[in-house]
């Protein structure tokens, strides 16, 4: 069952199939801070740790102008992104064609997390990181080290 809940969140992640309620962030200077690739290193659904799905590795490749979404190179998308940093915690929307995933993020460091709800098309933005209300999905990432 964990592992159903897992992958619909990564697929809601995915598709990106939330339809926006609030005015789309506006795109801030230090969206910079995002860019690089980042590795999937832990999944928290309703305050329970949830394994990655099936061992395969998830990574987001964040740029300037959007974002690579890549599940073990078996299903990519490509996203473009809106932060705003004024809020806090900080909003991100991502977005794929005319269909836009709402959530939070923060950087520190070289961790990422960023939190959606998955509870459908009618799932308002998180308002905080704990997993534990309602029905969120709390994603940490780590910093992929470059080659050298």
């Amino acid at each position: 069952m964990l592992k159903r809940a897992l992958a619909a969140v990564v697929l809601i992640v995915l598709t990106a199939g939330f339809a926006p309620k609030e005015p789309s962030p506006e795109p801030e200077p230090d969206a910079g801070k995002l860019q690089g690739t980042w590795d999937l290193t832990a999944v928290t659904l309703g305050g329970k740790n949830a394994p990655v799905i099936g061992g395969r590795k998830l990574t987001v490749r964040f740029t300037r102008t959007g974002c690579v979404m890549d599940a073990a190179g078996q299903q990519k998308q490509d996203l473009t992104f809106k932060v705003n940093d004024a809020k806090k915690p900080a909003w991100i929307d991502l977005t794929r064609g005319n269909e836009t995933v709402k959530g939070i993020y923060e950087v520190k460091g070289d961790t990422l997390r960023m939190c959606y709800g998955v509870a459908g098309p009618k799932a308002a933005r998180p308002t905080g990181f704990d997993a534990m209300k309602g029905e969120m999905a709390v994603m940490t990432f780590k910093r992929a080290k470059t080659k050298k």
